[in-house]
């Protein structure tokens, strides 16, 4: 992103997306973000639909990379469903754009689930199993070549089975 921060156009889209406006909540990088934990709960809570990069950064092979707990400790908190959902060919929409191409993307979206709401005293292992288990349904979304850490982890495959299912209930 570097090479586009003298664009206009460019600064003009990401003014807007940070202001209150664009609905984005920024989160401080290398912390645990209280105030956008707080803002992002707040959203939830309210009925407001939040998209969240579990990674914390973006990926620039497109390939999964390993997680924060932030999703799941959301999740629980404030008792709302997770729709996952992947988009496939971020990692070749500059360039597409640079040659005045219409980048090629992919959305696709798995069946929505519920995590269930977590004891104070066994939090810290259940937020990890239940960051694998978000992981893993995005994996499951995922062409192979983009799964990334999780290629080839032992569950892969019952997710790729859940991902895959014509009944969308959990």
């Amino acid at each position: 992103a570097k090479k586009y921060h003298r664009s206009i156009f460019f600064r003009l889209i990401i003014n807007w997306a940070g202001s209150e406006a664009g609905g984005v909540v920024w989160v401080k990088r290398g912390t645990a973000d209280r105030s956008a934990l707080t803002a992002a709960l707040k959203a939830l809570k309210s009925g407001v639909m939040l998209g969240i990069a579990p990674e914390g950064t973006r990926s620039k092979t497109g390939e999964l990379q390993n997680p924060r707990a932030g999703i799941a400790f959301l999740a629980t908190k404030a008792n709302v469903p997770i729709v996952p959902a992947v988009i496939i060919g971020t990692d070749k929409t500059f360039a597409e754009l640079k040659r005045f191409r219409r980048p090629h993307l992919i959305l696709k979206v798995g069946p929505p689930f519920r995590l269930e709401p977590i004891p104070r005293k066994d939090r810290s292992a259940k937020m990890q199993v239940y960051t694998e288990d978000i992981m893993l349904r995005l994996a499951a979304l995922l062409p192979e070549q983009y799964r990334g850490v999780y290629a080839d982890h032992p569950r892969l495959q019952s997710f790729i089975e859940w991902a895959n299912q014509d009944d969308l209930t959990d």
